[in-house]
C-alpha cells in the first residue's frame, strides 16, 4: 500500500508506510488536515460512519465527511460519502455534496480515491461552500459578543 498522502497540501507527507490503508483512513486524514488549519479556515470537520443493515447482516459501510464552521457546530455540510460493502475495501462508491448531488461512480483502487478527492477538493463550488459556511460562523460570533 502507499502511504497516506494530506489532498489539502501534498508536500511532506510520509507516515503509515507499508500499513494497510483504508479509504477511511484516507479520508479521516483529510479531515484532519482540515481541522490543523481551522485557525486559518475558520471550518471544522468531522468524520460519521453508519452501518446498513439487510435482514439484520451488515450490507454496507458508509462513511461521511461533514464541514462546519468554527462558531457553529448547528450547521454542518455533507461533504463527502463513501460507501463499499463490509468484506472489501473496493469498489468504493463516492458522492459529493456541493451545490447538489454528485455520484463521482466507483473507484476500484486507492490512487483512483485520490484523484477523485483531488477533483473535489480542487473544484471551485468548494471554495463558495467554504465562505457561506464562514459567513455563519462569523454571524454566530457576532450575536454572542452582543449578548
Amino acid at each position: 500500500m502507499s502511504p497516506i498522502r494530506n489532498i489539502w497540501n501534498e508536500a511532506n507527507v510520509d507516515f503509515n508506510k507499508g500499513e494497510n490503508v483504508t479509504p477511511v483512513d484516507i479520508l479521516r486524514k483529510q479531515s484532519d488536515a482540515l481541522n490543523k488549519d481551522t485557525d486559518k479556515t475558520n471550518i471544522y470537520s468531522m468524520i460519521m460512519s453508519f452501518s446498513i443493515k439487510k435482514n439484520n447482516v451488515v450490507d454496507k459501510v458508509k462513511h461521511v465527511l461533514y464541514i462546519f464552521p468554527k462558531n457553529g457546530n448547528d450547521y454542518n455540510y455533507k461533504l463527502i460519502e463513501i460507501s463499499s460493502n463490509p468484506e472489501n475495501d473496493y469498489p468504493l462508491q463516492v458522492y459529493a455534496y456541493q451545490s447538489g448531488n454528485i455520484n463521482f461512480g466507483k473507484c476500484k483502487t486507492e490512487e483512483e480515491f485520490y484523484e477523485t478527492l483531488s477533483k473535489i477538493f480542487t473544484d471551485p463550488r468548494l471554495k463558495i461552500v467554504f465562505e457561506q459556511l464562514r459567513n455563519i460562523g462569523d454571524t454566530i460570533e457576532s450575536f454572542k459578543q452582543e449578548e
